[in-house]
């Protein structure tokens, strides 16, 4: 299915089709893997391994015909040569959160998005009343749909990717509240507001709280230019093998690339600008958007009908047209034909969330992790890694992913649903703990057990603490 609609067979030097065993002449390519899901499968592109370069020779002559020796080299992932790409983008994308729409990159661009809209007069006079009309949906095969060509015209027509210079500090950071493990990252500012590495943490300091920094590798100097022509020639020269052969992708973006998620929001933001900006009222209706997965929340039923009917029609030059199927509505909705599905609870979910449809409190959806079997399969155990370490690592790690203002402030969430969202994910840092202490092949002493739980129930108050401060209440 995906060779017919998003790839083409890619033939070898001498002009036939390549085969499972014989590699393409010069060509670089990764690996793809199948995912099933319910009734197709999608297509990951493993781009953090080293990659495979295969090169052609000529190695004489053979009963009178040419005979070519193919020998295979490496480079370094495709992911690793992204990366100064990508911390590029993403500055420019932080600096112009327009550029991208309703995207929302993390929980807490979303939080304020979701305060803003609940302090609207429209707002305030319908909360309670059970006139809030929510719908969610999203795009259908979306990251093997994005016309290439559009994107590429948008990335090199979009005024705000300029042909700047930018200062790409490559930098090891250490949280002071968290495992204490060292990351490597990289981050970006335009020249010449990049002036040192001091520059460049004194304006991270002011993202995130509590870290050490250091300098990495230092920096270096890219132009905007180079930048675009690096991710243009990622979308254009995407090769994957399979045992059917090399595969070139002609139409969508891989999955499996850091750039996918941020190339698909500049995409989809450009749509919303073109075909949603003028149905959208902002001062009745809030549309946000993770990735491809749209809601929109509106105290008008007119204006969500406007806002489905329009993505229902498709939008030939994007390539993309409503998943119909997993469209959701709280109210009673006919769309041509067919019959929107509609939710009977109160609590109105999306992305993993739950989004009360009289208050605009949001929860996270923990039905699918009621049962301990449902926590297990959920759960991934790295049996290589030293057995303390990973289980403080991953206990840690469970606490951050659930705790911040989405789920906690006051300001948005009354104060039994910051209860309830505190008590469930506690309950579900148990289950987990317990999950990763069973699975681990070797069983820790009592002593560690003891120290993960303290690390871990010291982290949820301080990150309790710092939502509950910056807040402005009385200090806990």
């Amino acid at each position: 299915m995906y060779q017919r609609k998003s790839f083409d067979e890619l033939a070898t030097a001498h002009g036939s089709k390549s085969t499972g065993d014989e590699p393409a002449a010069g060509i670089q390519y990764s690996h793809m893997r199948l995912v099933p899901k319910v009734d197709s499968f999608r297509p990951i592109v493993n781009m953090k391994k080293t990659m495979s370069i295969s090169r052609r020779r000529a190695d004489g002559l053979i009963a009178g015909k040419q005979v070519f020796e193919y020998t295979a080299s490496k480079a370094a992932p495709i992911n690793q040569v992204l990366k100064d790409a990508h911390a590029v983008l993403r500055r420019v994308r932080n600096a112009n959160p327009n550029i991208t729409g309703a995207a929302v990159l993390k929980n807490d661009e979303l939080f304020g998005r979701l305060k803003a809209f609940k302090n609207l007069p429209q707002v305030q006079s319908v909360l309670g009343t059970g006139e809030l009309f929510m719908a969610k949906f999203d795009i259908q095969s979306a990251f093997d749909t994005v016309n290439q060509s559009k994107l590429i015209a948008l990335l090199r027509d979009c005024p705000v990717l300029d042909n700047r210079a930018y200062m790409v500090y490559r930098h090891w950071a250490v949280s002071l509240t968290s495992d204490s493990i060292k990351k490597y990252a990289r981050h970006a500012l335009p020249l010449p507001e990049a002036e040192s590495f001091g520059a460049a943490v004194h304006n991270l300091s002011k993202q995130s709280r509590q870290q050490v920094y250091g300098d990495w590798s230092g920096s270096r100097p890219v132009h905007m230019e180079g930048i675009v022509s690096q991710v243009v020639d990622h979308i254009h020269n995407n090769v994957v093998r399979t045992p059917l052969g090399l595969l070139h992708q002609c139409v969508g973006i891989p999955q499996g690339s850091i750039m996918s998620s941020l190339l698909c929001n500049f995409f989809y933001g450009q749509l919303e600008r073109e075909h949603l900006s003028l149905i959208v009222d902002p001062s009745r209706t809030l549309l946000v958007r993770i990735v491809d997965d749209f809601f929109v929340v509106s105290t008008s039923r007119d204006q969500i009908m406007l806002v489905l009917e329009r993505m229902s029609l498709g939008v030939a030059e994007y390539g993309c047209r409503l998943n119909g199927p997993k469209t959701l509505v709280n109210f009673n909705a006919v769309i041509g034909r067919q019959v929107l599905n509609r939710t009977t609870s109160s609590n109105f979910p999306w992305c993993g969330k739950l989004i009360n449809d009289r208050t605009l409190d949001v929860m996270i959806d923990y039905a699918p992790l009621a049962l301990m079997d449902s926590v297990e399969q959920n759960v991934s155990i790295n049996t290589s890694s030293v057995n303390g370490c990973m289980l403080r690592h991953r206990m840690l790690g469970v606490v951050r992913s659930r705790i911040g203002k989405l789920f906690l402030d006051g300001s948005l969430n009354s104060g039994p649903t910051v209860s309830l969202n505190l008590y469930q994910h506690l309950v579900i840092c148990a289950k987990k703990f317990h999950v990763f202490h069973r699975r681990i092949p070797t069983r820790s002493s009592q002593m560690q057990l003891f120290g993960v739980i303290k690390e871990t129930t010291e982290l949820a108050y301080i990150m309790m603490r710092s939502v509950h401060d910056m807040a402005g209440h009385a200090r806990l």
